[in-house]
């Protein structure tokens, strides 16, 4: 293999690469490039590029976006954009504030670490949050953004649709062919935007991955016990708001990721900006005044009591912020995992893929395994196919889900998989890291 090459990658191959980046940039147009040097640089053979789009009233949006590709696959293959909404903190009148803000997102965040590990693009658009006007909370899509009926302000989230399209445009002229369906994450103000978005525009919403948003959620219903539920608390006034009904099939088939850590104390329900008075006393009297437990308890009650396809994790010791432990937990899901192996005590640390898709039958099939986690310790390799758990048979991921759950701190659990037609035996032991609040 000649220096500087790839396995299986030729001059002809790296040229192509190359090409797709060129092309992306003159598409650009007039956008600001910037060269990003990081560890993935070295991974992919081809140094991570970030384009800053100019606003385009034309087309829809009037605020910047940052576009990243991580690295550009070999073949045309149909890829999907993560977006992640910037949240700058604080509001500001000086528009550089937030443009930084949302440069900084496409290297440290939530949604940044996916593109990155799963090697897929990434959108943060670089919306404004004025000082002037606090208490519109553009960065989490409140009701008093949406409220706001002309200049560019308006309508954030069609502008965030206009970016995604203007993106997959950009693109698709640079040879990468992207799904209209976008994987979307969020934290803190980031997530909430992300969570109220997904419900006004569920068709468009691949997968949902989000944390650290105080514990409420916008719940999938017009009323709780009697007490209407307007945006963005529930749907009590959605059709009047949006002009269509609330798309519940469409919202029901998104698979949502929403976790908490159980020392976040960062509740914005206390403050005006995001949340006026009036909507303060719906969401204590409603979901409790106590974020967590009671709060977080709550809307994940009423999340799954709607049917929504939702993983809920509470990380232990963890504040209002992540580590590589939950950003490994969110590219895992946002792979496609249908599950992550979770009881209400322990975490496996695997995810599994479609049925089948090992062995051609039900059985379990791993597709991911978080570094250090207890199956990796236990020698469990992406691929291996789970025969048993302890003294239980597996013969579909059901049977897995239901095995995990009875385990607790300081099992040790005998583990049957096959891997390229071999029966190994591994032991699984579940340590204090493994565990999870609740």
């Amino acid at each position: 293999m000649r220096p500087g090459l790839r396995r299986g990658e030729t001059r002809s191959s790296t040229l192509h690469h190359v090409t797709r980046y060129l092309a992306l940039l003159t598409f650009a147009g007039a956008a600001a490039a910037y060269a990003q040097e990081d560890g993935l640089a070295a991974k992919s053979g081809v140094t991570p590029l970030t384009v800053m789009v100019a606003a385009s009233p034309d087309a829809g949006f009037f605020y910047p976006y940052f576009l990243k590709l991580s690295t550009v696959s070999r073949a045309p293959r149909p890829t999907r954009l993560i977006v992640e909404t910037n949240n700058t903190g604080t509001p500001s009148d000086d528009f550089e504030d937030h443009l930084r803000a949302a440069r900084r997102a496409t290297e440290q965040s939530v949604g940044a670490f996916a593109a990155n590990r799963l090697e897929l693009p990434l959108l943060v658009p670089a919306f404004p949050r004025p000082a002037s006007d606090s208490l519109v909370y553009t960065h989490a899509l409140d009701s008093d953004s949406l409220d706001i009926e002309t200049g560019p302000m308006r309508r954030l989230d069609l502008q965030l649709l206009a970016m995604v399209d203007d993106a997959i445009k950009r693109l698709k002229a640079a040879g990468i062919a992207a799904e209209p369906q976008f994987l979307m994450t969020g934290f803190s103000a980031s997530a909430t935007f992300a969570n109220r978005f997904t419900m006004i525009h569920p068709e468009r919403v691949a997968r949902l991955a989000i944390g650290g948003f105080n514990g409420v959620l916008m719940l999938p219903t017009a009323r709780v016990n009697g007490t209407d539920l307007p945006y963005p608390l529930g749907l009590s006034d959605y059709e009047a708001r949006f002009g269509a009904p609330f798309d519940r099939e469409a919202w029901l088939a998104i698979p949502q990721f929403l976790f908490m850590g159980e020392n976040d104390t960062n509740d914005a329900v206390k403050f005006d900006d995001a949340y006026p008075e009036t909507d303060r006393r719906i969401v204590y009297g409603v979901m409790g005044e106590s974020m967590q437990p009671d709060r977080w308890r709550f809307v994940q009650r009423v999340y799954r009591d709607s049917g929504a396809n939702i993983v809920a994790l509470t990380y232990r010791e963890i504040g209002h912020g992540t580590n590589e432990r939950i950003n490994e937990d969110v590219a895992e899901f946002l792979a496609g995992a249908t599950e992550i192996l979770i009881s209400d005590r322990v975490a496996l640390g695997m995810g599994l893929g479609a049925e089948g898709a090992c062995d051609g039958g039900n059985s379990p099939c791993v597709s991911s395994v978080r570094p250090n986690g207890a199956a990796d310790r236990a020698g469990i390799r992406r691929g291996d196919v789970v025969r048993r758990f302890g003294t239980r048979e597996i013969g579909t991921p059901a049977d897995l889900a239901d095995a995990v759950a009875e385990a607790k701190n300081g099992d040790r659990v005998v583990m049957v998989v096959h891997r390229r037609q071999r029966e190994l035996t591994l032991e699984i032991e579940f340590t204090h890291e493994d565990l999870l609040a609740y």
